[in-house]
C-alpha cells in the first residue's frame, strides 16, 4: 500500500478547516475513551454513548473500531519487542555475572539501569500527545506550586505562561487524524467524493456537512496518478482509504492495481472455494501465482537479480545475471554501486533530513533497477533488536539510533509491490565475511555479491545456500598476517566457514575491504545538488 500526501493548510477555506478540526477533536476523545475501554467496544451502552455524542453513525463507529484494535496492535507489538530487549539483556548479564575473571562492572550497572527503565515503560499507560511536553507539565505544576508558597507573584505569572503554553501544546497533540476505510463499491471511499482529485478538489461528505478540500498538484507525476486514482475508483475498482486533518489530506491506495500488477487473492481464493483441500487445488494455486508472476515481469528480464547489503553508512548494491542452475551459483556481474550514507550519520543532521534523503535514494535506486529491468530483489533477513549492544557507544549510537534500518525494509517492500519485483529475503550469516574472501571489491559491494548469489540458488533444487569450503579459499594475505592472537596453522586447516569466521573473529582480525578508493568508481551528489548529503558510487 502507498499513500500520498497533499497539503490543504493554504488552499482550503479557514472555516471548512475550522469544522474539520471540531470533528478531529470529537474523533479524537472517542478514540481515546474507546482505547481505554477495551472490553466495552461491544457493550451497546457503551456503543450508543460513542455514537451519540462524538461518532454520529454505526459506520463511523466501526471505522474507530478498527483504528483502535490497530493503534492497540502496534502498542503489543513494541511491549513485546521491549520483553524481549529485556530478557537479551537480562541473559547477558547472567552471562557476565558467570565470570570469575574480566567482568565488566561498569557495563553491568549501565544495563542494569537500562532493564530498570524498560520495566518502567512496560507499566506505564500510553500518552495520547508528547510524552516530553506532559513531563514539562508535571515538573512545570510542582514548580509552580513552590513558587506560589513563597509568594513570588511576577515570576509565578511568568512560569504560569510557559505552562499554559505548554498545556496548549499538548492538546494541539492530542488531536489525531480521522481514518476513513476504503470501499471500492462506493467510488472508492463513502465520506469523500473523490471525482476532481486530479483537479485539486475533494469533498469531505460528514455528518451532514459537505466540506471542500483543495490542494496543490506539485508535479505532473502526481498529476497523472491523481488521474489513475480518479479513474479507477469512479469505476468502483479501487478502494481508498482517507486520512483527514484540517492540515492534511492523506490517500492509501493498493499500488498494484494502480501499475496492474495486483493479484486479487481474496478473489481469487473465494473463487476456488469448492474445491478440497489436495493436489488439485494446491496445483491450481502455484498456476495461479505463477501467471501472475509472468503478468508482472512482463518486459523484465527473469534472471536479473539485485542484492544490497545495508549498514549504516550505506547500501552496497550489484545487479547479476543469473547464467545456469548450477548449486554454487553460477553468474556474471552487470553493474555494482554504493550509496553512501556517511555524512548523513554526522550529529548536526536532523532525523528528518536523514529519513528525506534515504526516501529520496531508495527511489531514485529502483528508478534505475526498473531501466535496467531488474526482476528479483535480494537482501537480508535481518533480525535484532534497536537496542542490541553492538560493543561501544559510536557502533551503538550508529546501528541502535542513526541507522533507519527498518525504515529501509519499509522503502524496498513498498517499491518492489509498486514495480512488481520479487522480494527475496536471505539468510545472512557470515555473507559479509564470505564476500569479502570470495570476491576482490569494496566490503559492502562484495557483501552484496554473496546475497545475490544465496538469492540466485535459493530456488535451485540441492542449491548451497552457503558456498563449499575448500583449500584455498583463505587466501595467503591472511595466512601471512602479523597477529600475535592468531592460531595461522589452525586457520591454515580450517574445514568450514564457521570454523574459519570464529578463528579471524577472536583473533580481532578482519578481512572487510574497507578502503574503496584502491577501486576505480565514479561518483555524484544525489539530485546533482550540493546541499544532498547522499553520494552514489558506481564501481567499474
Amino acid at each position: 500500500m502507498l499513500t500520498t500526501k497533499s497539503n490543504i493548510k493554504n488552499t482550503t477555506s479557514p472555516e471548512n478547516r475550522k469544522l474539520i478540526e471540531h470533528f478531529q477533536k470529537l474523533y479524537s476523545i472517542a478514540f481515546r475513551k474507546m482505547y481505554s475501554n477495551m472490553d466495552l467496544l461491544e457493550d451497546p451502552n457503551f456503543i450508543s454513548d460513542i455514537i451519540l455524542n462524538y461518532a454520529f453513525t454505526v459506520k463511523n463507529y466501526e471505522y474507530l473500531v478498527n483504528h483502535v484494535k490497530t493503534k492497540f496492535k502496534q502498542e503489543e507489538s513494541i511491549k513485546k519487542n521491549t520483553r524481549k530487549e529485556i530478557e537479551e539483556l537480562t541473559n547477558y548479564i547472567r552471562d557476565e555475572e558467570k565470570k570469575k575473571k574480566g567482568r565488566d562492572l561498569k557495563k553491568i550497572k549501565k544495563i542494569q539501569k537500562k532493564i530498570s527503565r524498560k520495566l518502567k515503560s512496560l507499566n506505564q499507560k500510553i500518552t495520547f500527545g508528547l510524552k516530553s511536553v506532559a513531563r514539562d507539565i508535571t515538573r512545570q505544576s510542582q514548580a509552580l506550586e513552590l513558587i506560589d508558597k513563597i509568594k513570588d507573584k511576577k515570576l509565578y505569572e511568568e512560569k504560569l505562561a510557559v505552562l499554559n503554553k505548554n498545556k496548549e501544546l499538548f492538546q494541539e497533540n492530542r488531536i489525531m487524524m480521522m481514518i476513513f476505510i476504503g470501499e471500492a463499491a462506493r467510488n472508492g471511499n463513502r465520506y469523500v467524493d473523490i471525482k476532481g482529485l486530479s483537479k485539486g478538489k475533494v469533498v469531505f461528505k460528514y455528518n451532514k456537512h459537505e466540506i471542500e478540500l483543495k490542494f496543490k498538484i506539485t508535479s505532473k507525476k502526481q498529476q497523472k496518478l491523481y488521474e489513475k486514482i480518479e479513474l479507477l475508483a469512479m469505476d468502483n475498482e479501487l478502494p481508498l482509504t482517507i486520512g483527514i486533518s484540517k492540515d492534511e489530506l492523506h490517500i492509501t491506495y493498493e499500488e498494484g492495481k494502480i501499475n496492474g500488477k495486483f493479484f486479487d487473492e481474496k478473489k481469487f481464493y473465494k473463487s476456488i472455494s469448492h474445491i478440497e483441500k489436495g493436489k488439485d487445488r494446491k496445483e491450481i494455486i502455484r498456476n495461479a501465482h505463477k501467471e501472475h508472476e509472468e503478468k508482472c515481469f512482463t518486459n523484465k528480464i527473469t534472471e536479473r537479480y539485485c542484492a544490497i547489503d545495508k549498514n549504516p553508512a550505506g547500501i552496497g548494491w550489484a545487479l547479476k545475471d543469473k547464467l545456469s542452475d548450477a548449486p554454487e551459483g553460477e553468474f556474471k556481474i552487470v553493474r555494482k554501486g554504493f550509496i553512501n550514507f556517511e555524512l548523513l550519520n554526522d550529529k548536526s543532521v536532523s532525523s528528518n533530513k536523514r529519513k528525506h534523503e534515504i526516501a529520496i535514494a531508495v527511489s531514485d535506486f529502483f528508478i534505475m533497477l526498473e531501466h535496467h529491468k531488474v526482476c528479483n530483489f535480494v537482501e537480508e533477513d535481518l533480525d535484532f533488536g534497536n537496542n542490541t549492544d553492538h560493543g561501544n557507544k559510536e557502533s551503538n549510537r550508529k546501528i541502535n539510533n542513526v541507522w533507519l534500518r527498518t525504515y529501509i525494509d519499509k522503502l524496498t517492500t513498498k517499491w518492489c509491490a509498486y514495480y512488481g519485483m520479487k522480494k527475496i529475503p536471505i539468510h545472512p550469516a557470515w555473507s559479509s565475511f564470505i564476500g569479502n574472501i570470495n570476491y576482490n571489491t569494496y566490503d559492502p559491494i562484495a557483501a552484496a555479491i554473496e546475497i545475490g548469489r544465496r538469492g540466485i540458488v535459493k530456488y535451485i533444487k540441492g542449491g548451497h545456500w552457503i558456498p563449499s569450503f575448500h583449500k584455498g579459499v583463505i587466501t595467503e594475505s591472511l595466512l601471512h598476517g602479523n597477529n600475535d592472537k592468531m592460531d595461522y596453522d589452525k586457520l591454515a586447516n580450517a574445514s568450514s566457514w564457521k570454523e574459519a569466521y570464529s578463528l579471524v573473529s577472536t583473533a580481532g582480525m578482519s578481512v572487510r575491504r574497507a578502503d574503496r578508493e584502491i577501486y576505480p568508481f565514479t561518483q555524484f551528489k544525489q539530485n546533482r545538488t550540493d546541499k544532498s548529503k547522499v553520494t552514489t558510487l558506481i564501481f567499474l
